[in-house]
């Protein structure tokens, strides 16, 4: 939950360092401290049909780094629908990549389809194909 709200969690231990230290490293090969952050609450240009989802965007020119939480707990297939002009997109081709595993995501056109485990997340990096 404190991705989504632009804060850092410090880890308390090892494991937790672990799975910290993932989210680091995507948001330094991403370069996030020399990009623009939009919360969701504010239009970060990424949006859901369910209330449930909730999508902030560190954003730079050409790309986004995407931080998606899914506040219910039971597992959901969504589609995130993406506004290029507000997210910094390129109006041609995107890729659209999971920012900690590097697994590729389907994308069409301005939507991404996602599936969620209940009350988790996901980190999404999009960028010019």
């Amino acid at each position: 939950l404190a991705w989504v709200h632009g804060v850092e969690v410090r880890p308390l231990g090892l494991d937790q360092a672990r799975v910290m230290g993932v989210i680091w490293q995507a948001m330094d090969r991403f370069g996030a401290p020399k990009a623009k952050w939009q919360p969701y609450w504010h239009g970060s240009g990424v949006t859901a049909n369910e209330d449930s989802v909730k999508a902030s965007a560190w954003v730079k020119r050409g790309s986004a780094l995407v931080f998606v939480s899914h506040l219910e707990r039971q597992p959901l297939s969504s589609t995130l629908r993406l506004d290029r002009k507000r997210l910094s997109l390129p109006g041609g081709p995107l890729a659209a990549v999971d920012a900690l595993s590097g697994k590729p995501i389907s994308l069409q056109g301005n939507d991404l389809s996602i599936d969620f485990d209940g009350m988790t997340y996901r980190v999404l990096e999009i960028r010019e194909k």
